[in-house]
């Protein structure tokens, strides 16, 4: 006997919000930053929708896209068109700094704001609102009610904006990187294409393009500490001698001896990268002639030799 299924009179709650949430995941994810608003850019919550789909296990490679102004493409017309105003302004001497400058410069000193206003937070929290506590408890005295609250909630405030113009600057200066990176990478690419005798040049293109555009790229991520950090510790000093008279002198001594010595250390470092770097193209270029004449290694059991002289190779670069 077969039982009588009960008539539906409506649907239920819980698979229409299912449905309705099944439905909302299916949307794709195209444009999802270039849509975005100036709160959504600020706090980061354009990219909660993915993270909730990533969850779900509904996140897929076709769903992804980068933003307009982040895609390869983009980033290397814009410098292929600076570059060649630059090569019809100067014949003589075109300079690359000028065209990446005149390329990406907007992105670049938009996050260098946001590292001036990251120290300014970090100099109004550490000494105006902290002082001001300390001041406060040390000193006994009873303190109105809504002036606690003002200071609690403008502490709150900074601290706020402490965190998110870090993590803006931080954000734009990888962007900037990544887009540098790649319009360079593209311009070697292309330019390796037009060569003729491109096969006596393959350990400089790969070195251009894995070493050289990494450098760059931690270059102008990390550019806006150099000017920062020493205007920081000045300022910090300044403070430590308001407020602790002849003995806050110290942390200039301090700042007078480790300066020099990384700078120091970074020459040295600098020196032995260099070398580094002619090692690595000289390795490159015989894995690749190992490569193109891979036959005749095999036929004529030449493996054991060139491991030899590959280890050698290694050896040279690491020392």
């Amino acid at each position: 006997m077969s039982t009588a299924q009960p008539p539906s009179y409506g649907t239920n709650p819980t698979s229409s919000n299912q449905n309705q949430q099944d439905i909302i995941d299916d949307q794709p994810l195209h444009g999802q930053f270039d849509r975005a608003g100036v709160f959504s850019l600020l706090s980061f919550s354009w990219i909660t929708r993915i993270i909730h789909l990533a969850r779900r296990k509904k996140l897929v490679e076709a769903k992804l896209d980068l933003p307009r102004d982040d895609r390869v493409q983009t980033s290397h017309d814009q410098f292929a068109f600076h570059w060649q105003q630059e090569l019809n302004n100067n014949k003589d001497k075109p300079s690359l700094l000028r065209a990446l400058r005149r390329t990406f410069y907007h992105q670049f000193v938009v996050a260098g704001l946001y590292k001036f206003a990251r120290s300014l937070f970090l100099l109004l929290c550490a000494y105006y609102f902290v002082f001001s506590l300390i001041v406060g408890v040390r000193a006994g005295r009873p303190t109105k009610d809504w002036l606690s609250w003002v200071h609690a909630g403008l502490f709150f405030l900074s601290c706020l904006g402490l965190v998110g113009s870090f993590q803006q600057m931080s954000s734009r200066n990888t962007r900037c990187g990544i887009r540098v990176r790649g319009a360079l990478i593209t311009a070697v690419y292309y330019k390796a294409l037009r060569l003729e005798a491109i096969d006596a040049h393959v350990s400089e293109v790969l070195a251009l393009c894995s070493s050289d555009c990494d450098r760059i790229y931690e270059g102008i991520s990390h550019f806006h500490n150099l000017w920062a950090s020493p205007l920081e510790s000045l300022a910090i000093i300044f403070l430590l001698w308001t407020l602790t008279g002849v003995s806050g002198l110290a942390g200039l001594g301090v700042l007078l001896i480790v300066v020099p010595l990384q700078f120091l250390l970074g020459h040295i470092a600098a020196r032995i990268t260099a070398k580094n770097i002619t090692a690595t193209d000289v390795r490159v270029q015989i894995i690749h002639e190992i490569l193109l004449a891979i036959k005749l290694v095999k036929l004529y059991a030449w493996n054991v030799n060139l491991v030899i002289l590959l280890r050698k190779l290694v050896g040279r670069r690491l020392v």
